[in-house]
């Protein structure tokens, strides 16, 4: 029988409020592989720390989980073997999430990287609050001089449920400023769900903070504390308290969010976000930017005319 593959997990924290379940849950996939937690601003800061704690592992992959996922039944050992299969040139493989804010599945960070190639990522990473995808950015400097990423169909986990309102309002402001198709694409959703779920209140009112803000943000927890102060406030919400740490709570977070999610999915190529991913293939980093700019203005600029036209 083949042993399994050796890994270290390091789990990055910034407060999230799921950061001991998501730990847990991990304990429970890792059949006693080491877990690390990193808990380090900024943003570049944990990812240089966890790219040392996976060069001095002595293993062969590092798993990175942020700490708002939660790992499903066989996800993470499923992600790691799919990562054994990559040809040697390959630094990093990505598992797909089903995120509860943008109703669908996508990529959102949680990888395992070749450990042997980590110094050689942490040398691509720009310096801090420079770019708003620091980590997007260093692989893909990588892909250019033969190390290329891997995503997969693997599904491993949620991302995003049972969230702070200050980290969900957070999160929605860096995303009106990285996805800006979303404006028109979740948008209405947003609306109908926050009818019920305070959640899509707090997220709707952060994405369209970002959208119409001044450009410059970073993926920094402290950074707009205050913006989501005054965004509850204006709402009438009350911050949600610790999330329970019992062996029950754990129960109830797999029956309702993890016991019914697919292995594998194939996400649809046909969708807006897909093809936002694609072009950053095609058009690489320097050019993205124009492309998503230009590609907006004639998505508000269709939109506008559907409304004109009743």
């Amino acid at each position: 029988m083949t042993a399994p593959p050796a890994f270290v997990v390091v789990v990055r924290a910034a407060g999230e409020r799921t950061r001991d379940a998501c730990a847990t849950l991990l304990a429970r996939e890792a059949e006693g592989a080491e877990i690390r937690v990193v808990e380090e601003r900024p943003f570049e800061g944990a990812l240089r720390h966890c790219y040392r704690i996976g060069s001095e592992s002595g293993v062969p992959w590092m798993v990175t989980v942020d700490a708002d996922i939660l790992v499903r039944p066989g996800g993470l050992r499923d992600l790691v073997e799919e990562a054994t299969r990559m040809p040697d040139s390959f630094v990093q493989v990505e598992g797909l999430v089903l995120d509860k804010l943008a109703g669908t599945f996508r990529y959102a960070g949680n990888r395992v990287y070749r450990t042997n190639l980590l110094p050689r990522v942490a040398e691509a990473l720009a310096l801090p609050g420079t770019e708003i995808r620091p980590e997007s950015m260093a692989l893909a400097r990588l892909a250019e001089v033969g190390h290329p990423s891997k995503t997969s169909h693997v599904v491993f986990g949620v991302h995003d449920h049972e969230q702070y309102l200050r980290d969900i309002y957070r999160k929605s402001f860096v995303q009106g400023r990285k996805f800006p198709l979303w404006l028109t694409e979740k948008l209405p959703a947003w609306r109908a769900a926050a009818e019920n779920d305070p959640d899509f209140a707090v997220c709707m009112r952060g994405y369209l903070d970002g959208f119409a803000g001044d450009g410059r943000t970073r993926i920094d927890a402290l950074l707009h504390a205050e913006r989501a102060a005054r965004a509850l406030e204006d709402l009438e919400l009350v911050e949600k308290g610790p999330l329970p740490g019992t062996e029950e709570e754990l129960d109830r977070l797999g029956e309702e969010l993890l016991a019914g999610l697919p292995a594998r999915v194939r996400v649809n190529p046909g969708t807006r976000l897909w093809r936002i991913l694609e072009a950053y293939d095609r058009v690489g980093a320097l050019r993205m930017v124009p492309y998503v700019v230009g590609a907006t203005l004639v998505a508000v600029g269709e939109r506008v005319r559907r409304l004109g036209a009743g």
